[in-house]
């Protein structure tokens, strides 16, 4: 499940090149170059940073709100694409 945590950690260094993934049903938030190797091989790819501008501007701000329906938003993607 993708969390407002999951959000704010993604979008808490804008300069880092930090991706939110999905790995057997669980979301982590890691950096780019680890996509594709050992326990993050074969996850599904779900935004990055830069993915999300604009985003509301609460939730850059941490808005708890704005974070939750950005999160639900990714959420609601990965299960339309059955991850």
């Amino acid at each position: 499940m993708i969390t407002s945590d999951h959000v704010r950690e993604l979008l808490a260094d804008p300069d880092e090149d930090l991706v939110l993934v999905v790995v057997e049903g669980r979301a982590h938030v890691v950096p780019r170059p680890e996509l594709g190797t050992g326990r993050y091989g074969g996850g599904l790819e779900v935004a990055s940073a830069a993915d999300l501008v604009p985003v509301p501007e609460g939730a850059r701000e941490g808005g708890d709100e704005e974070l939750r329906q950005v999160a639900a938003a990714l959420e609601a993607e990965v299960n339309r694409l059955g991850g």
